[in-house]
C-alpha cells in the first residue's frame, strides 16, 4: 500500500512537513522497487538514500527541539536513534545477503508502520509545542513593539 501525504499529517512547520513529504516519496520509491522486481542495486540505492535523508531530517527536527527547549527531546531523539540503527543494521544485512527479499519486505513494512506512528504521535506533539513557542515569541515581539516609543 502506497503512503499518501495528507494535511492531517502536517506538523505545522514547513521544513519538517516538506521533509516528511520527501520521506514518503522515498518510502514509496522503495516499495515500487520491490514490487517491480528491480535489482539489488536499485533497492540498495534507495536504502542508502533513505538512511542519509533520515539523518538529515532527524537533524532538522532535533535542531528545533534544542532551539525551543522541547521537554521530550530525549525521548524523541531515542526514537530517531532506533530507526537510524535499524536502517544501518538492515543495510548491512542486505549487503551480506542481497537476494534475501524478506529483509527488504521487512524494511518496507517497518517504514510504513514507523512513519505513520512517528508522525501521528511523536512529531505532532513536537509540532504543537513548536507552534505554541512560535506564538509566544510573536506575542513578546508585539508587546515590545507596543512598548517602544
Amino acid at each position: 500500500m502506497k503512503l499518501i501525504w495528507s494535511d492531517d499529517l502536517r506538523v505545522g512547520f514547513k521544513a519538517i512537513d516538506n521533509q516528511h513529504k520527501t520521506l514518503i516519496n522515498i518510502i514509496n520509491k522503495f516499495q515500487n522497487a520491490l514490487l517491480s522486481g528491480e535489482g539489488v542495486e536499485s533497492i540498495q540505492s534507495v536504502v542508502n538514500f533513505l538512511e542519509l535523508y533520515t539523518k538529515v531530517h532527524f537533524s532538522t527536527e532535533e535542531k528545533y527541539m534544542e532551539q525551543f527547549q522541547y521537554p521530550n527531546t530525549d525521548t524523541h531523539k531515542q526514537e530517531h536513534k532506533k530507526l537510524i540503527e535499524y536502517l544501518a543494521d538492515l543495510k548491512n544485512k542486505i549487503k551480506e545477503n542481497p537476494n534475501n527479499h524478506n529483509l527488504a519486505l521487512d524494511l518496507n513494512n517497518k517504514l510504513k508502520i514507523w512513519y505513520a506512528e512517528h508522525i501521528n504521535k511523536i512529531d505532532k506533539h513536537l509540532g504543537a509545542f513548536l507552534k505554541m513557542k512560535k506564538e509566544e515569541r510573536n506575542l513578546r515581539i508585539e508587546e515590545n513593539i507596543k512598548k517602544a516609543p
